[in-house]
């Protein structure tokens, strides 16, 4: 993976890309995530050493509901990936195939001793791969973060018998510490024909005990709630229905419910039927549907495993040499019709023409704004304006920063690369030039999945696609001179006039010049809960640009209760089947900003927000976000 610039890259998202506001999203947000970067802070602080869940359960090669041959594949799911990829079939790794009949039971642990044995040098003293995102090299650690199955498989895995007698009632969970306590000394019998002689609730010492931090994890082993979902599921079903075979109505149960104290006849309230049916939820498991996708390498159902691995193995081949020949460019072979849907490419009503300088100015500025290379140089700017005028507010000094800024940089720039030796980027050099004088301009231009129109072009078409929002962060003055605004977040609507292209030399970036309906007066919610915007009411002049790749579509509706105000509906994405996307990533990609404009009191030392724009109410001008994207 690491061999792939754009993996190596989501293999850091868990530390550069994950939204970090306190709720569950990603193995990452769990503590136990947080504990393992205290308590083993060099493996923690290094962002690419890989993180992995272990999954395996028993399946019937064949596609049958027999139990008759079983097969447990043993599978790597990385949880550096982002949620949506971390259970794509690309991404999930087969280290190892137990060939049947028969299950392995108890045993498995003969079959996880090599793959037990790779992860202990994966966490002892790694192994040095090339990173193709970064182009360097490092040393690769890598550990288990738990192991996912569904109850029988957990009792192969951890030793622990859970089913008979010898279960007894819940109790508390133990630490790792205490459970290794009991079970160290525990005598390993592998074998049908070999038994245990211990009288304990374990059958033995598991084999992820050889792994030196299992004993400090919280959580070692995971149970897959689909199989737990349908066992009870059935069970309940078997026994309102009185299903022979399937009803947990016996007399031992009976016996069992008298014992602990449950009244014994059982009452069904078939008025709250409807709500119970309301909280079913329908489990799609990924681990479920992968297996099924190994089922379906089967050619020869004599050698079953062995057609496994041949049609794993071929397929690791080809997504190798996909990847391999990505940016070779084909001959005789058409280009996809959809190619540059996603990271942006004009489509209709090209021309080129010089912009007044004022106008191009700004766009300029607005591109130096949002691109993190150059953020030390802002904030570098900013300090040097406070210190020379401290006696103005942070309004005034907003505004002789954008008024500035641009001259400075290039000053700066330029200075520092006559020194010699400098290690200035590309993208810094060619950014303090600023753009071309010459500025493309399109009609129409498909970017992040979107197919945006001018409101010219929007006039000669039957769809509308000429409407923007965007979600951004103002900073709000009392006065102007506020000392101490304070942050809110605004949704912004607006039509976009016309496409730009700046031309950078080495690179591109795309721009919408839009006009922007004023949300003071010219944005309301109604009593429905919709949006609606009056476009005879416009507003924030100055600040017509906004980056192609952060636009949102929306359409614009007339209120039939009046034709002065236009309802907010929602875009739609049309990216199933570009690029690399999906529909498993469909929901990821189609994520749209909310509607309603209400405005939010952030503080000051708020992290990870999900806003990727920024920029002023009225004339105070744009500000950045100094946090790293």
């Amino acid at each position: 993976m690491f061999a792939n610039p754009r993996d190596a890259k989501n293999l850091q998202w868990h530390a550069i890309g994950r939204k970090n506001d306190g709720k569950l999203r990603h193995p990452a947000d769990s503590p136990q995530w947080r504990n393992i970067d205290r308590s083993w802070p060099e493996f923690g602080t290094e962002n690419r050493n890989l993180r992995l869940g272990l999954c395996t359960d028993g399946m019937n090669p064949h596609g049958n509901m027999s139990s008759r041959h079983s097969t447990w594949p043993v599978l790597l799911a990385v949880y550096n990936l982002p949620p949506w990829l971390c259970m794509k079939r690309k991404y999930i790794m087969l280290s190892l195939l137990i060939s049947g009949p028969k299950q392995p039971g108890n045993d498995i642990d003969v079959y996880l001793a090599p793959l037990i044995e790779d992860l202990k040098i994966l966490w002892n003293d790694g192994v040095p791969v090339y990173d193709a995102y970064s182009q360097s090299s490092f040393t690769l650690r890598a550990m288990i973060f738990c192991t996912v199955n569904d109850f029988p498989a957990y009792g192969n895995l951890s030793g622990y018998t859970n089913k008979g007698a010898k279960t007894g009632v819940a109790r508390l969970p133990l630490s790792g510490h205490a459970v290794y306590g009991r079970v160290k000394n525990v005598d390993v019998a592998f074998g049908k024909m070999c038994k245990t002689t211990q009288k304990t609730l374990w059958k033995k010492r598991s084999i992820f005990w050889d792994l030196p931090y299992l004993k400090h994890l919280a959580v070692r082993h995971c149970l897959d709630v689909m199989h737990i979902e349908k066992n009870v599921c059935d069970s309940i079903i078997g026994t309102l229905l009185n299903i022979q075979g399937k009803t947990k109505d016996g007399i031992k149960v009976r016996k069992d419910m008298v014992e602990m104290g449950i009244r014994e006849n059982k009452v069904v309230d078939i008025d709250v039927l409807d709500a119970l049916q309301a909280e079913v939820v329908v489990t799609l498991c990924q681990l479920e549907i992968y297996i099924g996708i190994l089922k379906g390498y089967v050619r020869n159902k004599y050698r079953p495993e062995g057609s496994i691995i041949e049609g794993y193995s071929s397929e690791e081949a080809i997504e190798f040499c996909t990847d391999y020949l990505a940016g070779v460019e084909s001959i005789g072979v058409p280009k996809p019709l959809h190619e540059g849907k996603l990271s942006g490419k004009g489509t209709i009503g090209y021309k080129s023409f010089v912009p007044p300088t004022n106008l191009r100015d700004k766009a300029h500025h607005l591109v130096l704004e949002h691109l993190t290379e150059v953020h030390p140089y802002l904030d570098q700017h900013m300090s040097m304006i406070r210190q020379q005028n401290p006696s103005k507010g942070e309004r005034w000094v907003a505004i002789e920063h954008n008024r500035t800024f641009i001259r400075w940089f290039n000053d700066t720039v330029m200075e520092e690369l006559s020194q010699v030796p400098n290690n200035f980027s590309e993208t810094i050099k060619w950014l303090s030039f600023g753009p071309t004088l010459l500025v493309s301009c399109y009609e129409g231009y498909d970017i992040n999945g979107y197919t945006f129109y001018t409101k010219r072009q929007d006039e000669k078409s039957v769809v509308q696609n000429s409407g923007v929002t965007l979600v951004a962060i103002s900073k709000d003055y009392s006065s102007a001179k506020d000392t101490k605004p304070i942050d809110v977040a605004m949704s912004y609507y607006g039509v976009i006039e016309e496409i730009w292209e700046l031309d950078y030399n080495v690179f591109k970036i795309p721009l919408f010049r839009c006009n922007w309906v004023d949300n003071r007066r010219g944005v309301q919610i109604d009593e429905l809960g919709f949006t609606l915007v009056d476009f005879s009411r416009l507003g924030y002049h100055d600040e017509p640009f906004i980056l192609a790749s952060q636009a949102k579509q929306v359409f614009y509706v007339s209120d039939p209760v009046d034709n002065k105000w236009s309802i907010v509906l929602q875009g739609k994405r049309s990216i199933v089947g570009v690029g690399d996307v999906d529909e498993e990533e469909y929901d990821h990609f189609d994520e749209n900003p909310p509607l309603s404009i209400g405005i939010q009191s952030l503080s000051s030392d708020e992290d990870n927000l999900e806003i990727s724009y920024m920029r002023s109410d009225h004339e105070e001008g744009l500000w950045v976000d100094q946090r790293a994207s």
